[in-house]
Parts: C-alpha cells; structure tokens; sequence
C-alpha cells in the first residue's frame, strides 16, 4: 500500500497504519487553546513522542483509569508543530524527537541556536524551518489578505488552483461559503486533497468544526445530547484497528467513505448517526471500546481470545517451547495447518501490538522484555506478547540485553562492534572494574544507548569470555596473566618468584578475586608460568607490567645510546652504571636486571633480549630518532586524525603502554578520540582562541560548582565558537574534550567526561562528581540524579551504572530514596527482631524478594517496610544472610533472594539447581523451568539469560536444562 501521507510503500498486512510517518497525538494537547475538528490527521502511525509510556505503566489499572479520565474529542492545537500545514512531516518528526512541540518552542530554538547539532536536523530542515517562521509570522497580518494561491502553493493542488481561478475565487476568504463535500467530484481533486483542503481551510479558521457537523447531521436537535467521546489513548489509530475487533471491512469502507479516517474523527458525529450508519452489532462494538484505553481494548480482546480463538492457544503453546509437531499431535492437526493458523493470529495482534512497541520505541528507542510482562498480569498474555515481539518483522531481538530494537536497526553490526569494544579493552583479559568507565564510554560514542554495563557483560559471556567476578579473560585464558592481574594489583614493588611465602599470598588472592582457577600446587610450576606474563624485575623477582613507572625520552636516551655503540653485544650492568642517576630521578627501575625486564618491554622487536646478562643488536633494522618524536611527525605527515592501528602498523612492537607513554611525555600527541591520536601541530588555534574557550570553561564553572561536562561544554562553545570548531575539523563532544584537555591540563582537571577546576575534587570520577555537585547529602533522592543527569547532559546509560557505585555509600529506604550508611540508625535489637523474621518466612533456608510483602511483624525503626529497606538491612547488617540475585539489574523491581549463608549457594545458577534437586528434577524444558521459576519466585515472569551460559551446576543444549 502506498501511505497518501508521506509517499512510503508498506504491507497493509503487518501494520494496519504507516510505519514511516507519524501523526499528531491527542494526549500533548492544550485542550484550551484548540478548537474541534472534524477529521484528524491523514492515516499514520500514532506519535508516541507525544504520548509515551511512563513508568507507571506497570500499574495497568492506574493507567486505565487515568486515561479514561483524559477521554476527550480530537482537537487541533494552535501552536502545536504538528499543525503546521507548510512544514514536511520528516522535519516534525525530527523536531519532535528532540522534544520540540510547539511554534513557542521552535522560535526559542532558532533564536538560541540549539537546533544546530541536534540529530536528525541538518542544514534542509534548518532553511525549511526559517521559512516556515517566516509564514508564520506572515499570518499575523490578517487570513483575509491571504492568496489562496500563496496557501495550496503544494503541486498536487494545482487542480484546486485552478478551479478557484474558475469560480473567481482569489483571497482565501473566499471559501469560506465553499462547498468542500462537492470537490471530490471535480478531476484531480480526490477525498485525500478534500481532506487536505479543509484541513488547511480549518487551520486558518476561514471555516469553523460547527460548519462540518452541520452538513453530516440530519438537524435532529436530540443528537446534540449523545456526542462520541473518544478516548485519546486510540483517538489517532487508523478506521482499520476497528477490524481487529470484529467490524467488517465492508462497514470500515462505508465510514470511509463519508469522510472518516481515524477513531478519533467519530467524535464529530453523534451515538445516533453512527447508529445509522453500521449494524446494532458493530455499533455496539465500537461503542463498547471509544471510551478505553489502548491496554483496556487489548485486555478485553486477549481475555475473549483466549476463551473462544484456538489460535490463541497455539501461539500460547508455542509461546511455551511446544515445537508446531507437539502442538499438531495435541489438537490433531497437521504441522502446516498449525504453522498457518500460528501465523495468521499474529499478524491479527499486529493491529494492537504495533503502537504499543511503537509507543517505547519512539521514546526512547527500544523496549525491554521487562516492560512487556509489565503491562499485564497475567502470565499466558505476557508469553504471548513476547512470542510475537521474537517472531515479529517489526523489531529486531537483542538477547544479552532482553530487549527488542526497531526492525531497521540489524542485530549484526551492533554485535561486530560490541565485539571490536570487547577485543580492543578487554584483550586477552582485564579487571572490569578499571575499564567501567572506558567501556561506558565506548558504548556512548557508538550511541548503543540502549545497552547498559550490564548488558555488556552479558555479551561478553556469550561470545567467548570468561567472567570470574570482576575480571575478564578471552576464552580459557592462562591462569599465568590472571596471576600477572593480581601482581600489578597487591605486589607493587614485584614478587619473588621461589619465595613461599609471596606464592602462598598471590594463591589466597587468586581464590579470592576469580574462584578456583586450576594454580599448580607445584611452586616451581606455578613460578615458570607466572614468568611468562610479567617483567624481570630481579634476581628471581617479577613485576607486571602496569607497575613499571619510567620517563620515556629517558628511555629513548638509553637507547640513543646503545645505538651508538659499535659493539652488538651491550651488557646492562654497563648501560645501568652510566645512566643510573637519570634512570633512579625518572624511573622505578633500582637493578639492571630490572632495566633488563624493561628495555625488552619496550623494544623487544629491535633487539635480541635471550641473553640473561646483555642484549644483542640487529643492527640494520634499527630505528633512529625518538620514537614519540617518529610518531608525532608521521601524524603531522598524514594531516589528520589516525588510528591505533595505523601506528601499529607504521611502528611494529609499540605497546598500548609505549603508546601510553608517547602521549604523555610528547608535547603534541594527544588522543583526539577512543582510539585515535592527532597533534596540536595541526591545530589552528590561537591565543585569542584559547582565551575564548577558557571564558567559555569559566561560565560553565561558576555556574555549576566548579564542575562543567564534555557535552555541555561543546554544546556552549558550539554556540559562541563554530567557526574554531569549523577550522579544526572537531565535530564531537570528544573531539573537543581531548583537545581542550591536551591545551589546559595545567589551569583544570580533565577526565572524561568531567572537566573541574584543578585540585577540586580529588579522584575524579562519576561517583565522586555527582556527590560534589549533590552536597554530599545525608538523604540522597534518585529525582535529585536524575535531574543531575540532565542538567550536565550525562549519557543516562554510563550516569545510571554509577549510581551503582553511589549506592555502595547508602542505605536504600525505598524505591527513590537512600539513607547515608554513618546517619541511617538501627538498633542491635531490630537487627534481630529483622533476623529472626526473615528465618520464620524462610522456606527451605530461602526467603524471595520478589513479590514479598509480609511486612506486619517486622520491627518498627522508623521507616516504611518494603523489599528495598529489608534487601539493604540484610545486606549491612545481618552476615548470616547473603543475597543472591540475576545479573541484569533493575532498580524498579527487587529480585534478590535471601539465602542463608549455611547451605553454602553463592550464584543465582547455583540457586536454581537447589531449587531443582530439592523437587527432585534432573532435567527441565525452558518454558517449565520458566513457569517453576515464577511459582517459586525465583524470577519475574522470564528466564535470565544467564542459566543459559556455562557454568558448574546446569547444562543447557537442545531446549533441555540438565542439573549437573
């Protein structure tokens, strides 16, 4: 089918409105500046930009009746964009996504230049715009000086140009007295340009609604007392939903026809006249739902599917792991027919599931399995809502973050970059806990918004990687680099290699960071592999290579000198007694050994380091020059930005910490942006530039505590500085940050994506700046972060996993609220009092979170008892007790588990396999493990990702889970 509003073709199957443009919805509407309209606007999909689903959506009766209260007539607003005749509907979409709804709004944006950079807005929409500003501010004169020509200048209303030429017809007052119903008989001019054309004629008040309903009324003044009141949660959904419910096509075609295009344009005519116009069935029908809600109508239609459609059931089975042959045999069907009639019911829920998903979708761009189970309760309904989001062409399934994507947005290239993310920061392994912030960062300038930190973990464990705890490693990796991770952590002056003593140490760490990760109880065996990874330091002493500390034009003048010698063979003894007072003022390095372990580090592709005692040279591979000097000159020689892997490749064996090195100690390397490296060389910048930007720093500085971020501070000199950012080619938030940073590390701190004045805050990072800016306070509200969020323009994915680590401070009291651990009291008594009725709603050593709610014999202490109080107390103060919990976190709904600490289960897979062998199942299919699950409050109506992963106590393969 081909959408008369923006021109798109679509199957008129999958989605009973177009999928490519939006409309107008009624919810954002001013109910006092508007006037009625007869018809709403043409056949699209409803905005949900402007009516998105809130949180709150959990409580489906609270949102049913709150929008029943909002039941209202369609209404055309007067200063709403959308009612723009001569503004293309891309450029509404786009100004609506950036939350721009209003003529008001958009003036403000152009005076204050806040459109430019926006997304979706580029210099087309921004001339269109200006223009557009321009006509309107060309109303203001008067409608009745207005030329119909100047109005329908569009091409396709060249036939109604000319038919107004015909009739004398000139200013726009004119057709006032027209005699629209009779247009469509004119060639050229069809119900589609009718519609347009009153819609115009409407919107410049030449005629009023009261016209309109005069001319499809029979004058009967009774019908005045049974006006249709349309609820606006449907009011803008396309006549054809109505099918979905029961109502013949033949009567949708019939509305049609008079004029109808939407739910919402019944509200122009009575109860009587649609009583008219369809059967005492259908009207019926359709009167039973105008007044509800989109869940409400959706609610009552599954709950009569479900009693009276068999292909309700089919999906339903499906929807719980029946594969079509199992559901064939049961109602003696064959594997097609099922296959058919599963296919056909799906596409039915088209009609309600596409504006549902498209509501999350066009808000923020996604939507999660959680907010699907959340809009009904009812567990049959919520399988089958996810069973047709997994099966649906119109989004895409991202498992390892339980959510689904818009249909346009492939699933491929997002996990090749994800996999570029986890090989670049992760390598053969790392502790997550240092590369947070890095992987946040990441995953923000690729705009994955939609995967947390979390999420991310996911991913990594189910695309090769080996979680144990907070450290990753590639596949199986080598209990040696694991070793050579606690190394760099606990001994930073090195370990002795054949000393008891140290191996005793780094063997109790190792079980205490990663678990049992296989060390040779052989100490000779354990020291040879713990060699392989680490740097000589000593006679039979180590170090990792994190803690080496060293000055790297002090190392290239060591090496200035080598390469000076004629001899091929140079000892380190020698090379350490003639620099050993430069090396001890710019280094840790205390022993030639030690310089040994570091001159291979750092040029082991330029010599031959197998000798314990001297190095030999190459000789005719041997590079001259310093080496942060040879790499500045080849940025400076590319004139532009260049990639990690550009200087890999042009410098064979330079490291990431020769890299590291490179930037710091050379005056004009910098990195531009993760993974690229540019110099200040190349930088058109002046003194009066320079002194700009630091007015710029400075205004956003004392505005905000000393504190200015890396968006707000592009976003202020993008306004006052574009023609800099123009001449130095910096077209991100990042680019800029670097730059500035390289320019004044000496006058403030810098450490993406905070900017402080110098020495403000010690340890800069997200949890230390959001608790500088709050006041430290002894109650912190979540609404007080959110509005943090905002007001500095943090990426809400990185800001929200660092309210984790905020949280570590706090005692959580309630969904929203968190009590500083050093104010929050509570007495040894309570604690006990806690303790003992936690052990009497215990069943099985087990007491669940989720759905809990017997609060009435907990102690009184002064706070209102819920899940999040109580998970906090166990947590701090009652070490009997451990919390098991999924991975995926969720800070609207608890999902921990209280165990008690005796029967010795430390891991949410550890947890089910219990649960499993205390009922004595061995092996379990998903969707009966799903419904166990649940049963038990063991999880929220789905099954976590994570029992699918390895682990030691259940196997997954083939659709089966097996207790190990």
């Amino acid at each position: 089918m081909l959408c008369k509003n923006c021109g798109e073709e679509y199957s008129s199957d999958l989605f009973p409105v177009c999928p490519f443009c939006l409309t107008e919805n009624a919810q954002q509407l001013n109910v006092s500046e508007c006037a009625s309209i007869e018809t709403s606007a043409p056949e699209s999909v409803p905005d949900s930009h402007t009516n998105p689903v809130s949180d709150s959506a959990n409580n489906v009766d609270k949102a049913s009746e709150e929008n029943n209260e909002k039941a209202v007539s369609i209404v055309i607003p007067n200063k709403s964009i959308a009612d723009i005749p001569f503004l293309s509907m891309r450029t509404k979409n786009a100004l609506r996504r950036n939350g721009i709804f209003t003529v008001e709004e958009l003036r403000e944006s152009v005076n204050n230049r806040s459109l430019f950079g926006l997304k979706h807005i580029g210099a087309n929409s921004l001339e269109e715009i200006e223009t557009t500003l321009l006509e309107l501010d060309n109303e203001s004169i008067s409608n009745d000086d207005l030329l119909i020509a100047d109005v329908f200048k569009d091409s396709r209303f060249n036939s109604f140009i000319q038919y107004c030429n015909d009739q004398g017809y000139v200013k726009l007052v004119d057709l006032q007295n027209i005699d629209l119903d009779s247009l469509s008989d004119i060639d050229g001019i069809g119900k589609a340009k009718v519609y347009d054309i009153r819609f115009y004629l409407l919107y410049y008040q030449i005629i009023s609604c009261d016209d309109n309903k005069e001319s499809e009324t029979t004058g009967d003044q009774e019908e005045s007392k049974d006006p249709i009141v349309v609820n606006e949660d449907i009011a803008s959904f396309n006549l054809s939903f109505l099918y979905g419910l029961g109502v013949k096509k033949s009567s949708i075609k019939k509305l049609r026809s008079q004029g109808f295009r939407s739910i919402g344009d019944l509200s122009t005519i009575t109860l009587t006249t649609l009583n008219s116009m369809i059967s005492a069935e259908e009207y019926s029908l359709i009167v039973g739902i105008l007044n509800k809600s989109l869940y409400d109508v959706f609610g009552s239609y599954l709950t009569k599917e479900s009693l009276e459609n068999n292909n309700y059931s089919i999906v339903l089975c499906r929807s719980n792991g029946m594969t079509l042959q199992e559901v064939a045999d049961v109602i003696g069907l064959t594997r097609e027919r099922v296959r058919q009639r599963e296919a056909l019911y799906l596409r039915e829920l088209n009609v309600f599931m596409v504006p549902i998903v498209d509501r999350f979708i066009n808000d923020k761009g996604y939507i999660t399995i959680q907010e699907i189970i959340d809009i009904y309760d009812n567990d049959d309904f919520d399988k089958v809502l996810v069973y047709w989001c997994k099966h649906s062409k119109y989004v895409n399934y991202l498992s390892y973050a339980e959510l689904f994507l818009p249909a346009t947005v492939k699933i491929a290239p997002i996990t090749q970059e994800l996999q570029q993310i986890a090989d670049e920061v992760i390598g053969d392994g790392v502790d997550l806990r240092e590369k947070k912030d890095e992987i946040l960062g990441l995953l923000e300038s690729r705009n994955f918004y939609f995967i947390t930190y979390d999420a991310f973990l996911e991913f990594l464990a189910n695309n090769g990687y080996r979680l144990y705890k907070t450290y990753a490693f590639k596949g199986r990796q080598s209990y040696g680099y694991m070793c050579a991770k606690l190394i760099a952590k606990y001994f930073p002056n090195g370990i002795k290699l054949y000393d008891s003593t140290d191996l005793d140490r780094l063997r109790e760490l190792a079980l205490s960071e990663f678990g049992d990760i296989g060390l040779s109880d052989d100490n000779r065996a354990l020291s040879a592999r713990i060699s392989d990874f680490t740097i000589l330091s000593g006679r039979g002493a180590v170090t990792a290579a994190e803690n080496i500390h060293v000055d790297l034009s002090m190392l290239e003048e060591i090496k200035a000198y080598i390469d000076s010698l004629p001899e091929a063979q140079v000892y380190y003894a020698d090379i350490y007694a003639k620099f050993e007072g430069i090396i001890t003022m710019m280094s840790n390095i205390d022993n030639y050994n030690f310089l040994h372990g570091v001159l291979k580090l750092y040029y082991a592709e330029e010599y031959d380091f197998s000798a314990r005692d001297y190095l030999m040279k190459r000789g005719e591979n041997l590079s001259h020059g310093k080496l942060t000097d040879q790499i500045n000159e080849y940025v400076i020689s590319t004139g532009r930005p260049v990639t990690k892997d550009e200087i890999r490749s042009r410098f064979p064996g330079v490291t990431d910490i020769v890299l590291s090195s490179a930037i710091i100690s050379n005056p004009s390397l910098y990195l531009w942006d993760f993974r690229t490296y540019f110099s200040t060389d190349l930088l058109k910048i002046t003194p009066p530039d320079l002194d700009s930007i630091i007015d710029v720093l400075e205004d956003e500085l004392a505005a905000n505590k000393g504190y200015c971020s890396d968006v707000v501070l592009f976003e202020h000199v993008s306004k006052e500085l574009p023609d800099f950012l123009v001449e130095n080619n910096i077209a991100t938030y990042n680019n800029l940050f670097f730059t500035v940073s390289k320019l004044l590390c000496d006058t403030y701190d810098f450490r993406r994506p905070h900017i402080c004045r110098k020495g403000l805050i010690d340890s800069i990072w997200f949890k230390t700046v959001a608790l500088h800016l709050l006041g430290d306070p002894d109650v912190l509200e979540f609404t007080d972060y959110q509005a943090l969020i905002k007001r500095n323009k943090w990426s809400t994915g990185t800001a929200f996993q660092a309210f984790y680590d905020i949280e570590q401070d706090y005692i959580r009291v309630s969904l929203t609220s968190y009590v500083k651990k050093d104010v929050f009291d509570i007495s040894d008594k309570d604690i006990e009092s806690v303790r003992a009725t936690v052990l009497s709603n215990m069943e099985g050593h087990c007491l669940s979170l989720i759905n809990f709610d017997s609060f009435d014999s907990f102690p009184e202490i002064g706070y209102e008892w819920n899940t999040f109080l109580l998970r906090s107390i166990v947590d701090n103060y009652i070490p009997s007790f451990e919390v098991i919990e999924v991975a995926i976190k969720d800070r609207r709904n608890e999902r921990g588990i209280i165990v008690e600490t005796t029967i010795g289960i430390h891991s949410y897979a550890e947890l089910v396999s219990y649960y499993l062998k205390s009922s004595n199942i061995k092996e379990i299919n998903a969707s009966n493990l799903t419904s166990f699950l649940v049963v038990h409050d063991l999880a929220y109506r789905i099954l976590p990702q994570e029992l699918y992963q390895p682990n030691d106590y259940i196997d997954y393969k083939d659709g089966v889970f097996y207790v190990s």
